[in-house]
């Protein structure tokens, strides 16, 4: 069939609207975003989404990159559901330089408390390397480090704050080994490189699913879904 310019013209005219429909609204603000920022560390225990406190524990974790990870992050009040950043970054408790660090985009979802906390307690909080094929500069398992946490939001307001964490190996198979800092040879198994491969577990461990990487503790308002 041979289209004439006002076909086509029509036709773009009326999937303006359906294009229209499927943008995303502009972030909604999670409080008064006239007022400064609040923050108050996260992390991942237990596989569960936790307020953390000095001296609290989280998991030593295998991503789908590879290599072992902790999952810490932020809950704030007056910022945007959407289009800021959060980043993290690890150190001795006592100072000295900074170990790893890492920059991700953040999504909120608000709680029943009035605190805006991660959307998803893996994607939307920095995942800080601290074991690897090589071994690091000091044991990361059931050691104290400090996590320094930075938010930025899409209006440009910042903060930070500040909270020691403890490291702990859950089961993961090679975990252990891996973050052993005086460790004379190769773990066992082996590294496996980067990949859903990577994520060793041993078989006490249930797998993660795409439903778990979701959930989130009750009183937890979730976004809906767009349906196109």
């Amino acid at each position: 069939m041979l289209l004439t310019r006002g076909t086509v013209v029509a036709a773009l005219g009326l999937a303006a609207p359906a294009l229209a429909a499927c943008s995303d609204p502009p972030a909604a603000c999670l409080g008064d975003c006239t007022l400064p920022i609040e923050l108050a560390p996260t992390g991942l225990r237990d596989g569960v989404l936790v307020d953390l406190v000095d001296g609290g524990e989280v998991d030593i974790r295998p991503p789908d990159q590879g290599g072992f990870v902790i999952y810490v992050g932020v809950r704030a009040k007056n910022v945007h559901a959407r289009g800021g950043s959060v980043s993290g970054a690890l150190r001795g408790v006592s100072g000295g330089p900074t170990l790893t660090i890492e920059e991700r985009p953040a999504a909120f979802v608000l709680r029943a408390d009035g605190w805006a906390i991660p959307e998803s307690a893996f994607q939307d909080q920095p995942n800080l390397p601290v074991c690897g094929p090589v071994p690091g500069p000091a044991d990361f398992d059931q050691t104290a480090w400090q996590a320094v946490l930075s938010f930025r939001d899409s209006d440009g307001r910042t903060a930070s704050t500040m909270v020691t964490v403890q490291p702990r190996c859950g089961g993961w198979a090679d975990c252990e080994c891996s973050c052993q800092f005086d460790r004379t040879g190769p773990c066992t198994p082996s590294w496996i490189d980067a990949g859903v491969d990577a994520r060793l577990r041993s078989r006490s461990t249930p797998a993660l699913t795409r439903r778990d990487r979701g959930a989130h503790p009750a009183g937890v308002r979730r976004r809906p879904r767009r349906a196109c």
